[in-house]
């Protein structure tokens, strides 16, 4: 073999040596130095950028829409997402930087984690985004069968059928014709009892249902009327008058340092000119009469206001033809002076608290009166009032503001601070 041909075969041999030492170190540490990296080794690869911006809302029950900004040489995305505070995870395939996860329970708490997935392999997940599925439901069924049980003066039992999906009830009641609402309470079950009613009064009810999905409108109105156990009460609905009880009031007048007090209790009845009156005894021993002439109207007469003149008829309406009455006069003479009172209901109330009691459907009268006093020829106003009725009680408060002319004014307030109705 001559020289040439023995140096190319030497040649051929040593390149085939190198070749295969290549592919064991290749096959044996993986690529080759300076080599891009093909494996997905669970830690991510600096190549495949890791998804980010990642946020989502909520528009159908059970589904959140969730996206993120695009990454560069993605191919698809893994959408893993459980349980905010749960080990399970589950896993989703999103062909672009958005997707619907739809499958989960309204108002638990997930938490989402996104990673990409490019030709040169997978980045790491990113990291967590938490959302609650809220979106509203086709219907939260609004609640039927409603009634009323265990009815006293003051308390009664609401229930309606259960609604399937509830997770709790509003509860708005008044007194029928009232233009206001008590403040809705809540309830989790389909039964409550409330409170602080008027005595033989005529309530409505309604209930709303809350479900994850949302609200249902109110409920058509339930009805009941409280009880009025004594029968020696009188149908005026803002002062009853009933035999026996006792209203113990509180007075403060400018200037005055002690409060004073005073107690009213109603005696029983008499007979005047026809008509029946109920006998009210004050703590300074006056006697003042009043006579219920409908459901809806008080007129009050008093009687001996000036002992040393003799007896003094005063006829005065304090409350008349409620509600939406216009105003209304009353005319008489006290010791020479004549006398205008006029009347005006201002305004009606679902509740108005006094010393820490809330009493429900309250009015207010509004008072002001003038007298005719010489040497002027014209009526001035001596004092103006405002009073404040609760339905199935009476009185609750009063503010009268004195004007007599050549005396200093004075406000007085009157409160109503304990009181008995049997």
């Amino acid at each position: 073999m001559n020289r040439f041909i023995k140096l190319s075969l030497l040649a051929f041999i040593a390149s085939l040596l190198f070749i295969s030492c290549e592919k064991e170190l290749s096959e044996e540490n993986g690529n080759l130095p300076g080599a891009p990296d093909t494996t997905n080794n669970g830690g991510g690869s600096n190549s495949c950028g890791t998804p980010s911006g990642i946020s989502g809302s909520s528009t159908i029950a059970g589904s959140v829409n969730l996206s993120w900004t695009a990454v560069t040489g993605v191919i698809s995305y893994n959408v893993q997402y459980r349980v905010l505070g749960t080990t399970q995870w589950y896993s989703d395939l999103a062909s672009s930087n958005s997707i619907v996860i739809s499958g989960l329970n309204n108002a638990s708490t997930y938490e989402f984690q996104v990673q990409s997935v490019c030709t040169t392999g997978a980045s790491a997940f990113s990291g967590s985004t938490t959302l609650i599925p809220s979106g509203s439901s086709t219907s939260c069924d609004v609640a039927t069968g409603l009634v009323a049980t265990n009815i006293t003066e003051t308390d009664a039992t609401l229930s309606w059928s259960a609604v399937a999906g509830a997770l709790t009830y509003n509860i708005q009641y008044r007194v029928v014709g009232s233009s206001s609402w008590v403040t809705p309470i809540s309830s989790n079950s389909n039964s409550t009892t409330i409170s602080g009613l008027a005595p033989g009064s005529d309530y409505e009810f309604q209930i709303q249902t809350a479900c994850s999905s949302g609200l249902s409108a109110f409920s058509t109105s339930g009805l009941f009327t409280t009880l009025i156990t004594n029968n020696t009460c009188k149908a005026c609905l803002y002062q009853p008058w009933c035999d026996n009880s006792v209203y113990n009031y509180i007075d403060t007048t400018d200037g005055v340092a002690t409060p004073a007090t005073d107690n009213i209790t109603i005696l029983g009845d008499t007979l005047i000119s026809g008509k029946v009156y109920d006998i009210t005894l004050t703590q300074a021993g006056d006697t003042v009469y009043h006579n219920c002439d409908s459901i809806n109207q008080i007129t009050t007469l008093i009687l001996n206001i000036d002992p040393g003149t003799g007896p003094v008829q005063v006829k005065s309406t304090l409350i008349k033809s409620f509600p939406g009455t216009a105003p209304w006069t009353d005319n008489y003479s006290v010791s020479g002076f004549n006398v205008t009172v006029n009347y005006s209901l201002v305004g009606s109330f679902a509740s108005r608290t006094v010393l820490g009691v809330t009493y429900n459907d309250v009015i207010q009268i509004h008072q002001v009166v003038s007298a005719v006093i010489p040497p002027l020829p014209f009526p001035t106003t001596i004092s103006t009032a405002d009073y404040f009725y609760a339905r199935g009680i009476g009185l609750i408060e009063r503010i009268t503001n004195d004007t007599f002319p050549g005396s200093t004014p004075s406000t007085t307030h009157r409160v109503l601070d304990t009181y008995f109705i049997p």
